[in-house]
């Protein structure tokens, strides 16, 4: 459900928030053009992914504030793993924001706004005593679907225009490095 509810949030976002697509390599549909804030479509897409990782980085908090409640030890452990899980989400928010033509200074603010959304969240897991597993699981299933929609919506499309080959060896590459890996 919690997948289900991440998703449809994104979604939502995506209908009323001013967004465009490439449909072809040399032309840019534009959705919502009334509300059009953000021109550039890479600069759109750094912002959607900036709010997406952010919001996911809020559970994983949740996530090592329970493993503290359980033990120290598994606090640190579940802190040492999101840490280094944490920083290719850095990189991909700043990836599109810097092509975007955001400034080093915002950049860098930006993202450690969505790097302190993990601290938020373990100081709010361990002030809420015997955390329920279920709210951890549901909160980290909730921004698990806003991600997904991200990358099926925005970042695979994006890149099979810009470098289809590319891209669909990298995504080959992720899928069996992440499966290896489990």
């Amino acid at each position: 459900i919690g997948f289900l509810l991440g998703a449809l949030m994104m979604w939502s976002l995506d209908k009323f928030v001013p967004h465009s697509h490439l449909s072809s390599a040399d032309h840019l549909d534009v959705e919502n053009p009334e509300r059009i804030h953000v021109e550039n479509p890479i600069l759109r897409t750094g912002y959607l992914i900036l709010f997406g990782i952010a919001l996911h980085n809020l559970p994983e908090g949740l996530a090592i504030g329970a493993g503290f409640e359980s033990s120290p030890e598994v606090g640190i452990l579940i802190a040492v793993a999101i840490a280094f899980h944490n920083i290719p989400e850095g990189l991909a928010i700043a990836g599109p924001l810097k092509a975007g033509g955001i400034d080093n200074l915002r950049l860098l603010i930006f993202t450690l706004i969505a790097g302190l959304m993990t601290p938020l969240g373990t100081l709010i897991g361990m002030a809420i005593f015997n955390i329920s597993s279920t709210f951890v699981g549901g909160s980290l299933a909730f921004a698990a679907g806003a991600m997904v929609y991200i990358v099926n919506d925005e970042l695979v499309p994006q890149s099979n225009h810009m470098h289809s080959h590319f891209a669909n060896a990298g995504m080959m590459a992720g899928l069996l490095i992440g499966f290896g890996i489990l």
